[in-house]
């Protein structure tokens, strides 16, 4: 067969191929798209994977104070990460509840608290060896720091299940109001991401843009209460609504505040004196 003619049988192949498969696209979209769902479950949803840090909590490095501080930190870090997850993952409930996903942020937040639990009692048993009085301070603020990034990880859940409750009682937000969520959501989400990083990075700089972030979250906070109870008055959402929408500010706030806690526990102990290893 010369050149043209395998190029010929190529063009014929691949045609007939197109035409028998034609019918049967739809459905091997379908099972794509499954096969996709299926893997982006098992990457998120495996909340073992965030206990697998609690295996640095090893009760011999307990006995030597620095080490015993930092591998605490980083379950720290951890449950501050999750506690960001959760929050994040709950605030995209509103546009689109999935029952599978509030069992998935109900899992983490067990998760969160079985973390605080197991670096609490470690953090206890270091501070009972011989330590310094650096580290002595270290691990009291190390347990202030965990106990704020516990509360944070509860008001992401207390969220999801405002969420929840709306979805069982068929309310919606109105689109303005979503949108005024939305976007108090970005900074607060942003706080807790800056917090996160403060703490890895002892970031002077960083600690006061939470602070500005703070105010401006403050000021919106005021001008959307009054406009959601400018809704309230006209009629265009209801006493169900409205008192979910003020609730949920509220979640806001309370976690700026946790996190405002944190950057300034990390203040202090930069301020302490010239640290060769900070916490």
């Amino acid at each position: 067969m010369d050149m043209g003619g395998i190029a010929n049988f190529h063009l014929i192949f691949n045609m007939v191929s197109t035409i028998i498969l034609l019918p049967a696209i739809g459905l091997l979209e379908k099972i794509a798209v499954l096969t996709i769902k299926d893997k982006e479950e098992i990457e998120e949803e495996d909340a073992s994977q965030y206990l697998s840090v609690l295996n640095i909590l090893d009760e011999r490095i307990a006995t030597i104070p620095s080490l015993g501080i930092e591998n605490s930190l980083k379950v720290i870090l951890q449950m501050g990460e999750v506690s960001e997850k959760n929050f994040k993952k709950s605030m995209q409930l509103i546009e689109k509840f999935d029952k599978k996903k509030m069992e998935h942020i109900q899992e983490r937040e067990d998760a969160i608290d079985e973390m605080d639990i197991r670096v609490t009692n470690y953090l206890v048993k270091v501070g009972n060896e011989e330590v310094t009085e650096q580290e002595n301070r270290d691990i009291t603020r190390l347990l202030k720091i965990e106990s704020e990034f516990e509360k944070i990880g509860d008001y992401a859940y207390k969220f999801s299940k405002l969420v929840e409750n709306l979805k069982e009682k068929e309310e919606k937000f109105s689109e303005k109001a979503y949108e005024e969520l939305k976007s108090m959501y970005k900074m607060v989400d942003d706080t807790i991401i800056k917090t996160i990083k403060i703490l890895k990075e002892k970031d002077m700089s960083i600690i006061e843009q939470n602070k500005d972030l703070k105010q401006t979250l403050q000021i919106d906070q005021e001008k959307y209460k009054m406009a959601h109870m400018e809704r309230l008055k006209t009629g265009k959402c209801s006493v169900e609504i409205g008192l979910n929408f003020i609730e949920m500010l509220t979640v806001y706030e309370r976690i700026v505040e946790h996190c405002i806690n944190i950057s300034t526990i990390i203040a202090d102990r930069m301020k302490d004196e010239e640290i060769v290893n900070p916490i």
